[in-house]
């Protein structure tokens, strides 16, 4: 991901966690790539942020399926 795509793409963690009541007052970006990996804190969330453009179906659904089971271990 481009550097200057990254505030964007940790706004948008931030907004989703906040849209499921999660906090997120601090954040890291521990990973960049065509995606970022971002910590949020204090709620312990681990966000994968993709370009919509660069995510085909496919990969949204194996995504999907990561989170589904990541959810499954507590």
């Amino acid at each position: 991901m481009k550097d200057t795509e990254i505030p964007r793409a940790v706004a948008a963690a931030v907004d989703t966690a906040a849209e499921y009541g999660l906090g997120a007052d601090d954040t890291a970006v521990l990973h960049n790539s065509n995606r970022i990996t971002v910590r949020l804190r204090p709620s312990g969330i681990l966000a994968r942020v993709a370009p919509l453009a660069s995510r085909p179906d496919s990969e949204a659904e194996i995504e999907d399926e990561i989170a589904r089971r990541l959810a499954g271990t507590g």
